[in-house]
């Protein structure tokens, strides 16, 4: 981006040293003379075209007077501006914009003589001249919440203009530049009679510099012109190769028409429009088939609230609905192979200063909407959805938890099975010592008695 900028300065430097080039040749050119032997001579004294140049002191007994600072002069030009500010609605905001209007100029130039010595020789300044002119006046008027009905710049009084709707008008300024009476002038024009007037196809050159101070003057120019544009020539060379790169280009939406029915990944771009009818691209459909639309507005304060018309000839074949703000769109629809227009375009036709821009996506099949979560039957179809995964995981765990239960049962039954027949031994033994089969015990002996006894004791 630096690479171009410096190559454009770079031309215009070099269009501005050809310009001073030009100038040059052309007052060595113009044959230079006397004032007395032109006015002696008339056109005979000029070249084949009639362009002669001279210098001399200015003769004017009646100068003109400027209108705004009053100044004895030989031509002069007021320029009125009209500075205002407005409001705009842009995507990032509103902003305010600040700018200029030329409401009204006024130009007027006389009749003066120049004379060198030899004689005096007409010089007529009416229709003006490319010349260094003085400033004689610069002011401006402030405008508040109250306008007044005439505007006095100096000597200079005007009707205020009509104001415009648009905007708000801040102030208006008043610039008065001359051409002052006195000292020596050089004058390079056509001369026809003994008068040097403006040519037809180009106009009068006059200068305070005389005429070897005004070749001085444009060398000058055109030396720095020239090797200030090679400079910037120069420069551009490593800016191009050095400098940022921008960001890549985004395909134009148009080109993505071209092709688009055998593109089943579908293409994106990007674009902008300017008016409130927004984009129409014409879009050739190959093999018929569901195509979808889809806009997506930027991440911006006040974005685009995407329209998507699809049409045939007159007639209207599918359009989107109301947008959301700031959503992207996308309108599906079923086409025959044919000839439609796509039009894309803010649903509320703003006007919008700097444009709406946008993305647009195109593809070859039908978008799967999503459900809306107010809808019963889309809520119980998200709950079914949402409860297939747990299902899957019960079902997988069933089999392991019969398994187990299984393991642990068998455990069990081993378990009682081992327990079993020492339980009949208990019953046995305790039915060999029950009352009805136990045998009297025989008498104690001697010892046994008397083991007892002691025992006792």
């Amino acid at each position: 981006m630096f690479g171009f900028l410096a190559l454009v300065v770079a031309v215009s430097l070099g269009v501005f040293g050809l310009l001073q080039h030009l100038k040059g040749k052309r007052i060595l050119a113009a044959p230079f003379r006397k004032t007395g032997e032109l006015a002696k001579n008339g056109a005979s004294a000029a070249d084949p075209k009639g362009m002669v140049s001279t210098e001399g002191e200015v003769v004017a007994p009646k100068p003109l007077l400027s209108p705004c600072s009053q100044t004895p002069c030989l031509y002069y030009e007021v320029k009125i501006t009209r500075n205002w500010e407005k409001q705009e609605r842009t995507e990032n905001g509103y902003k305010t914009r600040t700018g200029s209007d030329t409401v009204n100029t006024l130009k007027q130039g006389m009749q003066f003589q120049l004379n060198d010595g030899s004689g005096p020789v007409e010089v007529d300044l009416s229709q003006g001249a490319d010349a260094e002119l003085k400033r004689g006046f610069d002011k401006s008027v402030t405008i508040g919440s109250f306008i007044p009905g005439q505007l006095e710049f100096g000597s200079l009084r005007m009707q205020t203009p009509v104001l415009s709707s648009d905007d708000r008008t801040t102030a208006f300024k008043a610039e008065e530049r001359i051409v002052p009476v006195g000292g020596k002038l050089f004058a390079l024009g056509k001369l026809e009679g003994a008068v040097i007037r403006k040519p037809n196809w180009r106009s009068m050159l006059l200068s305070n510099k005389g005429r070897q101070g005004l070749l001085a003057s444009t060398a000058t120019k055109k030396k720095v012109g020239f090797i200030s544009s090679g400079a910037a020539a120069v420069l551009s060379i490593p800016l191009f190769i050095f400098g940022p790169k921008g960001s890549p280009g985004v395909p134009s939406c148009q080109s993505q028409m071209v092709g688009l029915s055998a593109s089943a990944s579908g293409s994106a771009c990007q674009d902008r429009f300017y008016g409130t009818e927004g984009d129409s691209y014409s879009w050739k459909v190959d093999q018929p088939g569901a195509y979808t639309v889809k806009v997506v507005p930027p991440k911006v304060q006040i974005p685009i609230e995407p329209s998507i018309e699809i049409r045939k000839g007159g007639s209207l074949v599918a359009a989107s609905d109301y947008p959301d703000f700031g959503q992207p769109v996308a309108l599906t629809a079923k086409l025959e192979a044919g000839e439609y227009k796509l039009v894309v375009r803010d649903y509320l036709q703003r006007k919008m200063e700097g444009g709406f821009g946008y993305g647009m996506e195109l593809s070859k099949g039908e978008r799967q909407p999503a459900a809306e979560p107010d809808s019963p039957v889309a809520a119980e179809e998200a709950l079914d959805e949402q409860a297939v995964p747990a299902k899957k995981a019960v079902a997988k765990a069933e089999p392991k938890a019969k398994s187990a239960k299984a393991k642990a049962t068998s455990k069990t039954k081993a378990i009682s099975k081992k327990t079993q027949p020492s339980s009949k031994k208990v019953a046995s033994s305790s039915k060999s010592v029950s009352p009805r089969n136990a045998k009297p015990l025989p008498e104690p002996t001697g010892n046994t008695a008397r083991s007892s006894a002691r025992g006792v004791e």
